[in-house]
């Protein structure tokens, strides 16, 4: 299959995604937000969990505060 035929199937899901600022490569992470939902829902401070999380996917806290907001935004 090639680009092209992959978007011409998947248009719809396509344009829900692009509607709702779904970006594609953010499905890896789901399991960091999981993760932050958890441990939120535990009492942890979110400046904690940042830390935490930034640690373990070498990502910066900014940037887990950023996948936080945008992946537990609400669906349009």
């Amino acid at each position: 299959m090639i680009v092209a035929e992959f978007l011409e199937k998947y248009e719809a899901v396509v344009k829900f995604m692009n509607d709702n600022h779904i970006l594609a490569r953010d499905v890896e992470f789901v399991p960091l937000f999981n993760k932050a939902k958890e441990m939120i829902a535990r009492g942890e401070k979110v400046a904690y969990v940042t830390s935490v999380l930034s640690d373990e996917y070498n990502i910066t806290d900014r940037k887990v505060y950023a996948l936080i907001k945008r992946l537990g935004t609400d669906l349009k």
